[in-house]
């Protein structure tokens, strides 16, 4: 799936781009739904649209405080029920879109989100006897470090959500997260098999849910306007699990008046010489530290009101809960002004300069350890949920006014918000606050057992490894459900997946693909969906019976998904996925009994190709699996396959190794043109559609290793200690940076290394260039490295 997003900083003018935008989009016809955080900004963004009066007809919002008689969610629902096939636009929140269960017509309607929605979320509930009350109703599926969980029966979930009881009240967010479709849901397998068998430790039910696309990709387009984008879980995340992200560029739609015309003011923060960032000398500020040490917030508090001196000022904290309290009343007295959690887009604080942020924003152990296995690293972690709203606070001042040339204070509770910040703008202060700070408070962990994070992440990977690979999936009931992120096209893949909800595209191609000719053309002759492994058996079943004088006079065949197989079926570039694996046997290795013998458990067809004779058999399996998997993922199963045979003993098998593309074709089965026919329908309840996931642990994804950059400029010559360091910097990068999504912090920390050492700009420069052009994004990291370097002396 392809989202458009806009990716610029705050107050550079995306929400009134946005809201220009849909208002052209409107005049054009189109119907537009707008997500946002929050019912102020809602009324916000409602009173620009419809200034004018011209286009309040065609503009809605429903939150809470419009919607009368109603829920929230059955306005929604029913007003795209009885939408008009004219243009308009929908205002709603993000908490409201997550909870409507079905969007009618969505595909004639322009999805936005106004900052990006929240792409994951955990639940945590101690129940270590009650939790039968959700468990009875839901299911694991498959073996790992977090395994899906999915929903066994819909009925008794929605009595949780629907009935009111104090009981249910317990287990009701957790219930919506598990009947929505936009979500996949996940456990630790240990320690929720740890609670569910009764174990004596285990008092927590932890629930960890991804956002998938299931839902957002029904709609006619997504587009995501967020600051700092490419540091958000949203695109992390969801680029890991497989999304495009496509940069938005010019206007769609061209203004029809031209006060309607709207640019961004600025791709970079310009007054980064008037901010002051204090900072208290805290590695990782934490609620920990605030319980712990009251004499140190309260320090923190006096020395923000003496820095202002009866200015006024914003500030943001903790909610308040049971066990953990919070008095902000002398901030309050001293004329500082609460902006509250959900700060995004609200802009009627800019004429205040100055900002004190002291909220504490750290996920568990627990959910960290989940956000690694998504593919996060810490630093992504701490930038994602701590230094992004920090920023989003801090950047309600006057900050976001280009035009005010007063000087702007803002506090921060601990160095990696600081120098995060400070990174954003050019020409920035940095003062650390003058107040003692007990030792040990806000570093992390406990004493080192490795002797680099690099060595640490490797012992954990071996660890989970060798704990995913201990059993195969196992089928219950004859039901397999796969719950997970699809690498390719989740609007295509069905999330929960039984043997009778899959759908298998199955493409056939004209003999001229192999005889060539006129009239070829790379489009494939059919296209038909097969949606049961019955369909599957009884098409090939009709081709077996099939003879040909000729074997080019067969017709082919793959279960390739293309963008358009009516177009070009045949290049790799055209192709999302494939849902089955297709092995080509010329015999004098493996036979097919034994085949079926070692894959006993997997669900596959195998018959004769048209040239197999008695003496000497050839053959072709069909393998069908549990869920699409992309081209890298197919060559990974291939291999995986063929270790697993080696491991039987057959490293000589007779399999066409040259067939490793899913762009590759087939014959269809046929009857042997001289020996003996056959055709083996291994679809029996005592088999399975392979998981793709337990054979991929077996092949890990191929990243290429790229050459150390060099390492000594001309003349120069570093001490033996340095150069080593500088090695393992690049090492460090070389693991994270070349992925997608890793980039930019991966390029900051390298930076950082190397200043760290002692490097100067002409030393580091060849080195970050170098890792700049491995990276997955070069050009943006090269703009990067040339910001890095002008301020690397100052």
């Amino acid at each position: 799936m392809k989202i458009r997003y806009i990716d610029k900083p705050a107050g550079a003018n995306k929400t009134r781009f946005i809201i220009a935008e849909i208002a052209e989009m409107v005049r054009w016809g189109h119907k537009v739904l707008l997500v946002q955080k929050s019912k102020d900004l809602i009324d916000q963004t409602y009173r620009h649209l419809t200034e004018g009066a011209s286009l309040a007809p065609f503009v809605t919002r429903l939150h809470e405080d419009t919607v009368v008689g109603q829920h929230v969610v059955s306005a929604i629902i029913n007003h795209f029920r009885n939408a008009e096939p004219k243009g308009q636009a929908l205002i709603i929140t993000e908490q409201a879109f997550d909870l409507v269960p079905y969007f009618h017509r969505a595909e004639f309607w322009d999805l936005i989100f106004d900052e990006c929605p929240h792409v994951e979320k955990g639940f945590s509930i101690e129940v270590p006897v009650n939790h039968g009350f959700l468990t009875e109703h839901v299911m694991t599926r498959g073996e790992g470090l977090y395994v899906p969980l999915c929903v066994k029966s819909e009925a008794d979930l929605r009595n949780i959500v629907r009935k009111k009881d104090k009981v249910n009240d317990i287990f009701r967010d957790a219930a919506k997260q598990l009947l929505s479709a936009g979500w996949d849901c996940f456990v630790h397998q240990e320690r929720y098999d740890s609670i569910v068998d009764g174990d004596k430790g285990a008092k927590k039910l932890c629930i960890c849910s991804v956002r998938n696309t299931l839902v957002i990709s029904r709609f006619k387009t997504c587009t995501v306007a967020s600051a700092m984008f490419k540091d958000t879980f949203f695109f992390k995340i969801l680029s890991n699990r497989g999304v495009d992200f496509v940069d938005y560029g010019e206007r769609a739609y061209a203004p029809v008046r031209k006060d309607a015309e709207i640019t961004f003011s600025f791709d970079r923060h310009p007054n980064g010489h008037l901010l002051d960032i204090h900072y208290l000398d805290v590695p990782r500020w934490s609620k920990e530290i605030m319980k712990k040490h009251a004499s140190l917030v309260s320090d923190l508090k006096a020395y923000a009101i003496g820095v202002f001196s009866d200015r006024p000022f914003i500030f943001q904290s903790n909610k308040a809960k049971d066990d953990f309290q919070i008095d902000n009343l002398a901030l309050v007295k001293a004329d500082g002004v609460d902006i509250g959690g959900a700060s995004h887009g609200l802009n009627s604080y800019e004429y205040i300069d100055n900002a004190f942020i002291y909220t504490a924003r750290n996920p568990d152990d627990d959910y960290r350890r989940f956000l690694n296995w998504l593919g996060l690293s810490d630093r992504d972690i701490d930038i994602g949920i701590h230094c992004l709203e920090i920023y989003q606070a801090a950047m309600r001042c006057s900050l976001r006014d280009i035009e005010s040339t007063t000087r702007k204070i803002v506090i921060v509770p601990d160095t990696r918000a600081a120098f995060w910040l400070a990174g954003l703008f050019d020409g920035v202060t940095l003062t650390k606050v003058p107040i003692e700070v007990p030792k040990r408070v806000g570093k992390v962990g406990r004493p080192r057992i490795h002797a680099s994070d690099k060595d640490r992440k490797r012992a954990q990977r071996a660890r989970d490894k060798e704990k995913r690979q201990d059993n195969l999936p196992v089928e219950e009931n004859g039901i397999i459900v796969t719950c997970h992120e699809t690498l390719i096209r989740e609007d295509i893949v069905t999330r929960t997946i039984q043997n009778n909800d899959m759908i298998w595209i199955l493409n056939f191609y004209d003999p001229l693909h192999i005889k060539g000719g006129p009239g070829y053309t790379p489009a494939a002759t059919h296209v038909v969906p097969l949606v049961s492994v019955v369909e599957v058996v009884n098409m090939m079943s009709a081709a077996f019976d099939m003879s040909y004088q000729k074997k080019v006079d067969n017709p082919c065949f793959n279960f390739t998904i293309f963008d358009d197989p009516h177009v070009n079926a045949r290049e790799a570039i055209y192709a999302q996925g494939t849902s089955a694996i297709i092995l080509d046997n010329d015999g004098g290795g493996i036979s097919r009994a034994e085949f079926a013998r070692i894959f006993h458990s997997e669900k596959m067809i195998i018959s004769n190709s048209f040239s197999s004779t008695r003496e000497w058999e050839k053959w072709r399996a069909v393998i069908l699996l549990s869920r699409a998997v992309s081209g890298e993922e197919y060559r990974r199963l291939l291999q995986a396959i063929m270790i697993e045979l080696e491991a039987h003993g057959y490293a000589v098998h007779g399999f066409d190794k040259s067939k490793k593309s899913l762009v590759d074709i087939f014959h269809f089965p046929c009857r042997a043109d001289n020996g003996e026919s056959f055709f083996e329908e291994l679809v029996g309840d005592e088999r399975q559609l392979i998981n793709p996931d337990y054979w991929l642990q077996k092949v890990p994804a191929h990243v290429p290793s790229p050459p150390i950059a060099p390492l000594h400029i001309e003349g120069e010559e570093w001490p033996p200690e340095v150069t080593e360091a500088v090695k393992e910097a690049v090492a460090i990068f070389d693991e994270t940076g070349t992925r997608a999504g890793q980039g930019d912090g991966a390029i900051w920390d390298l930076a950082t290394d190397l200043w760290t050492h002692g490097l100067q700009a002409d030393e580091a420069r060849p080195i970050l260039d170098d890792a700049a052009r491995r990276s997955t994004s070069p050009e943006d990291r090269l703009k990067q490295v040339e910001r890095i370097i002008k301020g690397w002396s100052k």
